[in-house]
Formats: C-alpha cells, sequence, structure tokens
C-alpha cells in the first residue's frame, strides 16, 4: 500500500511539473519579442479584438479576390465575422469609447495582453484531462490612458478592471486555481505566480453555501405558505407552522435580495453586458427575494386575522387575493430565470494565407500592411530566397511572429542574436532558467534546417550569403560576391573533385581574399608614409603611383579585394585549406553553423552533427567539448547539469568571465542530431556571478 500511495504521488507530481513547465513555454512562446504595448488607431481596435479572440475570419463572398488585392480597411475586414462576434465585439468597443477614451482628444491608443491560466476545483472536461487537453487560458486586454491608468479588459467573461490588483480580487474564473504573472505584465525573469481564484477564497465559499441554504428554505417556506393560502389551516399546530413558516421566508427572502443587489453592483462595476441575461436573472432574482421578504408577513398576518377575528373576513379576502397572486408572480418568474439558465448553457499563396498574415503582422505592429505588399513576403518566404531587399522589411517584425515567417538562410543571424540576447539576460537574472532552456531548445531547432538549406545553395547563393555576413562595406561585398569570386570558387574543383564546395570553404575563400587585400591596404599606408618623409605631401599623388604598380582604378578597399581575386593560386590555395582543416580547432567547420565574436566582450560558436551516441554525462560532454571547440582549460573546471532529458549545461564561472556549453540531443526525422553551443561572456573581477540564481536553479533542477 505504501508503495502504491509513494507512485501516485511521484505520478502526481510529475503530472503538476508538467504542467507549470508547460504553461511556462505557452507564456514565453507567445510573449517572446512581442511588444508590450502596441500603439493602434481607435478604429483599428474592433479588428484587433476580433483577430485576438476570434482569430481571423473567412473571406467570403461579400469580398471577391480582385478586390482583395486593394487595400481594404479594419472595418471592412471586421465585417467579415461572425454576427455574434460583431455584437459582442461591438458593445466591449462602446464602452470603451464611452468611458475610458474621449473620441475629441484620441485617434491612437495603446493597446496590450496579458495571459492567465485556471483549473477548474470541480470536474472539468477541459481541463481535468491534461495533459490530452489544455486548462483554461484566458486572454486579457490592456487599454493605457492618457493618465497611464491601466484597464484589464476580460472579453471572454465580459468584464471590465480598472487595475490588476481588481482583477484579481473580482475576477469571476471558476473555483480553483489560477495561475498569472505577478504584476499583469509577462516577466521573463519570473515564474507564474498561483493561488486560488475569488471564487474559491473562504467568505466566497460560505457565501454560496449560506446562498444555496436560503435558497431551499425559501422554497420550503413558499411551500408551507402556498399550501396555508389554499387549505385553511385552523389548527394551533398549522398556525404554528404558518408563523414559522413566514418567519423563515422573510429573513431568506431579504437576504437573498441583499445578496442579489451585492452581484448587481459588482456585475455594474465590471460587466460589459449590464442589461444582459446575467443581469437580468439577478433583476428577476432581486424581484423574487423582494416579494417573498413583503408577503411572508402578510401570510402570517392572514392566519392570525382569520383565528382572532371573524369579522375582518373582507380584509382577509383582500390579502388572500394579494397573496395568491404574488406566489404566482414568483412561480413564473422562477420560470423564466430558469430558462434564461439553460440558453447560457446551450504553402500554397491564397487569399486565406494571405488574410492570416496580414493579421497576424497587424496584432503586433498595429500596422495594416497593403494585401499586395503580403503577398510579396508570403512568395519571398516560400521561395526562401538568400536575399531580397525586401527582407530588410522583414527584419522589423517583432520576433514573436518573425520566429515563425524568417525561413531564409539570411535570418538565422536573427534567430542566433536572440538566443544570445536570451543568454545576456540569463546571466543578468533577467531570464529564468526554464526560459533560458526554452530559448535552447528553440534555436536547435533552426539548426537542423540551416543546415539543410546551406547545403542545397548553389556557390553563387552560398557565396552571398557568407559575404552577407562579414563586417564589410557594402562595396567590398560587392566584390566579394561577384562573378570574379565565384568563378574562383568553380575552379577548386578541379583540385578536389570529391570535395563539396561547402560553407566552411567558401568563408575560408573568402577570409583569404580579404586578408591579401588588408595587407595591399597596408602597403599603400606604408608608401604614403614614407613619400612623405622624402617631401611628397599630396597624398593623391601617391595614390596615383600605386594604383599605376598594382593596376587599380582607385585605392579603395574594394579594388584590393578585387586583385587578390586575381592573384590567388588555385592549387596553393587548397593545399593551404586542407592544412587548415585538419587542425584539431578547425576539425568540426563543415559542422559549424555560427560563429561570432562581438567585441571584446562576448563569442559564440554553434555546431551541429549526427549524434554519436544518446548519453550526455560528463565524460561525454567533457570529451566533446574538447574535441569541437579544444580550449586551454580543457574545460576541467567546468560543472555539468542535466536539467532534462537529451539536454545537458555546462559552466564554468572566474573572476573574468563565464563559460557555459549547451549541449542538446534531438531526433530530427528519424536520426539523432547532436547540437552543441559554446557561449563566452568576459566579464570585469568586480561582477562574480559564483552566486548566480540561475546557476544554482539549474543544479538544484
Amino acid at each position: 500500500m505504501d508503495i502504491s500511495l509513494n507512485t501516485n504521488h511521484e505520478e502526481n507530481f510529475k503530472r503538476g511539473q508538467a504542467l507549470l513547465n508547460h504553461l511556462e513555454e505557452m507564456q514565453y512562446s507567445y510573449f517572446n519579442g512581442r511588444p508590450e504595448w502596441i500603439q493602434l488607431h481607435k478604429n483599428d481596435l474592433k479588428l484587433f479584438i476580433a483577430h485576438i479572440y476570434y482569430g481571423p475570419p473567412s473571406l467570403s463572398n461579400a469580398i471577391a479576390e480582385n478586390d482583395y488585392e486593394d487595400d481594404i480597411s479594419s472595418e471592412k475586414l471586421f465585417k467579415l465575422y461572425e454576427k455574434e462576434y460583431k455584437k459582442k465585439i461591438v458593445d466591449i468597443y462602446e464602452l470603451i469609447e464611452e468611458k475610458y477614451i474621449n473620441p475629441t482628444l484620441f485617434s491612437k491608443i495603446q493597446v496590450g495582453i496579458t495571459m492567465t491560466h485556471s483549473i477548474c476545483k470541480n470536474k472539468c472536461d477541459t481541463c481535468q484531462n491534461f495533459p490530452k487537453k489544455d486548462i483554461h487560458k484566458w486572454l486579457l486586454l490592456r487599454l493605457k490612458l492618457i493618465s497611464d491608468k491601466l484597464i484589464f479588459i476580460d472579453f471572454q467573461n465580459s468584464r471590465t478592471y480598472t487595475g490588476w490588483d481588481e482583477y484579481m480580487e473580482n475576477n469571476n474564473l471558476p473555483a480553483g486555481f489560477m495561475f498569472y504573472p505577478n504584476s499583469g505584465f509577462y516577466d521573463a525573469s519570473k515564474t507564474l505566480y498561483q493561488t486560488i481564484t475569488p471564487s474559491s477564497k473562504a467568505t466566497e465559499t460560505v457565501l454560496k453555501t449560506v446562498d444555496i441554504v436560503a435558497c431551499i428554505s425559501n422554497v420550503v417556506g413558499g411551500v408551507i405558505l402556498a399550501c396555508g393560502s389554499i387549505f385553511l389551516v385552523a389548527s394551533p399546530v398549522g398556525l404554528g407552522l404558518i408563523v414559522a413558516a413566514s418567519a423563515l421566508s422573510t429573513v431568506c427572502s431579504s437576504y437573498q435580495f441583499g445578496r442579489n443587489v451585492q452581484q448587481l453592483i459588482d456585475m455594474y462595476k465590471h460587466d460589459v453586458y449590464k442589461f444582459g441575461t446575467n443581469a437580468w436573472k439577478k433583476w428577476i432574482g432581486s424581484v423574487i427575494s423582494a416579494i417573498g421578504a413583503i408577503m411572508a408577513p402578510f401570510h402570517a398576518l392572514a392566519a392570525i386575522t382569520s383565528e382572532v377575528n371573524s369579522t375582518i373576513q373582507t380584509t382577509g379576502k383582500t390579502l388572500t387575493i394579494f397573496r395568491k397572486s404574488a406566489c404566482i408572480t414568483q412561480c413564473t418568474l422562477e420560470v423564466f430565470r430558469a430558462s434564461l439558465d439553460f440558453i447560457d448553457n446551450d504553402f500554397k499563396i491564397t487569399w486565406e494565407n494571405v488574410l492570416k498574415l496580414r493579421l497576424d503582422v497587424f496584432i503586433v505592429t498595429g500596422v495594416l500592411m497593403a494585401p499586395s505588399y503580403i503577398t510579396d513576403i508570403l512568395t519571398l518566404i516560400s521561395m526562401q530566397t538568400v536575399w531580397v531587399p525586401i527582407y530588410k522589411t522583414i527584419e522589423q517584425i517583432p520576433y514573436c511572429l518573425g520566429q515563425y515567417v524568417w525561413n531564409s538562410v539570411y535570418f538565422f543571424k536573427n534567430h542566433f542574436v536572440m538566443f544570445l540576447e536570451s543568454v545576456t539576460k540569463f546571466l543578468a537574472e533577467n531570464l529564468t532558467a526554464t526560459n533560458l532552456l526554452f530559448a535552447w531548445k528553440n534555436i536547435r531547432c533552426m539548426f537542423d534546417g540551416y543546415q539543410k538549406q546551406t547545403s542545397n545553395l548553389d556557390v553563387g547563393d552560398l557565396l552571398r550569403h557568407v559575404v552577407d555576413n562579414i563586417a564589410m562595406h557594402e562595396s567590398v561585398k560587392y566584390v566579394l560576391r561577384g562573378q570574379h569570386m565565384v568563378k574562383l570558387l568553380d575552379s577548386l574543383r578541379i583540385f578536389a573533385p570529391k570535395k563539396r564546395i561547402g560553407r566552411a570553404l567558401v568563408k575560408y575563400c573568402v577570409d583569404h581574399v580579404l586578408g591579401e587585400a588588408k595587407k595591399l591596404s597596408a602597403k599603400r599606408d606604408d608608401c604614403v608614409a614614407e613619400i612623405a618623409r622624402h617631401g611628397e605631401t599630396r597624398e593623391w599623388k601617391a595614390d596615383e603611383e600605386f594604383c599605376k604598380c598594382y593596376g587599380l582604378d582607385r585605392c579603395a578597399m574594394d579594388q584590393y579585394a578585387l586583385w587578390a581575386i586575381g592573384q590567388v593560386n588555385e592549387a596553393t590555395l587548397m593545399a593551404e585549406y586542407e592544412k587548415h582543416a585538419s587542425r584539431p580547432e578547425n576539425m568540426f567547420d563543415d559542422e559549424m553553423v555560427y560563429n561570432k565574436r562581438y567585441g571584446a566582450s562576448c563569442s559564440a560558436k554553434g555546431y551541429s552533427f549526427v549524434a554519436p551516441c544518446g548519453v550526455l554525462d560528463l565524460e561525454v560532454c567533457l570529451r566533446f567539448a574538447e574535441k569541437v571547440n579544444p580550449q586551454p582549460h580543457q574545460y576541467l573546471d567546468h560543472k555539468l547539469v542535466q536539467p532534462q532529458p537529451g539536454v545537458s549545461l555546462m559552466f564554468g564561472v572566474s573572476a573574468y568571465s563565464v563559460n557555459i556549453v549547451f549541449f542538446g540531443i534531438d531526433l530530427i526525422n528519424g536520426v539523432p542530431k547532436m547540437n552543441i553551443c559554446f557561449f563566452e561572456q568576459n566579464r570585469d573581477s568586480g561582477s562574480s556571478i559564483a552566486d548566480h540564481k540561475g546557476f544554482k536553479k539549474l543544479q538544484a533542477a
């Protein structure tokens, strides 16, 4: 039995931990790279709300494809949604405009999104079957007013709140647990907080219990009074029952009346639909309770009067008529309320794809781009072109969307830079250890796709891609990716017919040409200095003589690069490359996907290759780290953590630097791939992070 209990406890713990990790990843995926605030034109708010909560509309006959080529406004797009959706959104919009936005002062508004989650205490098909089904997800719309006051709108539950604290205290989520960002804004440096929903708190639970008791007591009292009104109970016992029932009904009806009024006040403060179904139910409940509270004493008085004084039979008849009418009214209202409860429970480029991307861009930028522009973007994305000018514009798309549309090799550097930013944030304690692992998971997915794309590029496209990533003037890049360089690379096949012209070889050739060009530039500087020592101060004269000597059009780096290409001896170059590639530190250059140094402060390398094993223990990680990227310290001072199966991290911290080595093994199309990333950050001696909280959490994991 003890073993069974321990097993259940362990399973529940694993299930709970899986849920927390899932929620954290959902938040990270949604908000990573998403602006905290988006500026919208006020008239675009309805479309923004519609897409957030209902997704894109369906293109209907209302807009033919040839019409959609024109720049359709947000108002026309909003009209494509279902009628019931539009009505609900218009109601919200009118409330916002009436209460929070002065039409004469505001043309632009600031909007944002907050995501919370809840899991019901009672059995719920939606959230009790995790991980088969997800738990409840609630998207709150945020509005920033001119006074910096924040408004939170729970569109799914049709309620508004004048601040985050008010939402936490008064939201109407089902009884159970809720998970939320503590400040109301997503913060990658903090995990989600947990608490019980307001409806689960002791006060609310007691009130709900009292509500049920009051309702039952009121029904019981009503039945006794109704029987007394039909059958004359002329006995002391009957009279006592009527008086007791009258007192019970009065107390319960008064309590229910007070509760309904209190709930109506809450609805007036928070609900969008103050005159909708729920409001009518509360009003009806108030009327029922009020009638019950008023009529109960008359029931008792009538019974006593009939016993004490038979001379006031006329008055008794009048009271009986009013009493019977009231009972009928109460029954009618109860049926009406029950009916309301019943009603409440009751990559092929297409115009649809154009509409979806157009709205996705709109949601994260606040800009509704022209359909023709979106079509161009989709066309280029589907072609996976190495370079087109529009890429400079696509780079401006926030990363929350960019991570899905940046699929060309051109954008790989953007993905890796985002990963490096995550690592830097982690070291500054602005990112949780869990989110760091999500970032590492995301970039590993990019490694394999990047390798496959680069292996399928022809020499010209591969050369262009390599040259795009070097820090040189555009005129120099133009020469390096030009026809002279392409011919040079093609000619290398003669000396290595079995060797593929891969990224590593192309980069070596580019680096060689640039090295020779820089040497020639240094010679020119030496010549100018030497002539100046002999009294010739006219620099243009020295340049003229230098150009004649080397056959240059002018003295500039692009001309030096063109000259260097012409000086290359293919056989000598290939021999030097083979010698270079055989060195231990260069043996994995063909598997390298990224290598960049950012000044003197930071450097990173990324590798991806078929995994020779499925284990990532300390011995294996040390061996691969030393083999792929040899270092003087041999990683002997590094500590290993393995927070997840197939994922390990080695980190070494000294007074002057931080080194992290990321390992990950993933099964991609049936092939196990090992991905390794080496990150180094130099630090001053006064910024040691030996007690870094994130590292401690990783070690604990």
